[in-house]
């Protein structure tokens, strides 16, 4: 088996010979790109990691509710039987992951429930 740190040597002369990585992933209103370092690279070969998640500084779980939601922040309200609001909060979509997350931490409101 390939180990790490043979995988990021070989990336590294990579670099070195000029190349780079790069990988494309979906996003709210189309989709992204992010460099690929060979940390990120040997990540994904060995452990299985989710490299637009990674590069989006969200979780995997947080990432796939940012594309499902196309950037919106689902209501924190909980409807009369005691589920979540499937409503977004009041405001725009938001296309940068770190902003969406940090409006996402506030637990905001849809207009129907005071939003």
């Amino acid at each position: 088996m390939v180990t790490r740190a043979e995988i990021i040597r070989a990336l590294e002369a990579t670099r070195q010979a000029g190349c780079w990585f790069s990988v494309g992933f979906r996003a709210p209103f189309g989709g992204q790109e992010a460099e690929l370092t060979p940390e990120d690279i040997a990540a994904c070969i060995l452990d299985g990691v989710n490299l637009p998640a990674r590069k989006t500084g969200l979780t995997p779980d947080e990432y796939a509710e940012w594309i499902e939601q196309d950037g919106h922040v689902q209501c924190s309200a909980k409807t009369k039987a005691g589920r979540q609001c499937r409503k977004s909060a009041s405001g725009a979509a938001v296309t940068d992951p770190a902003e969406w997350k940090a409006l996402r931490a506030t637990a905001p409101y849809c207009p129907i429930h005071g939003g």
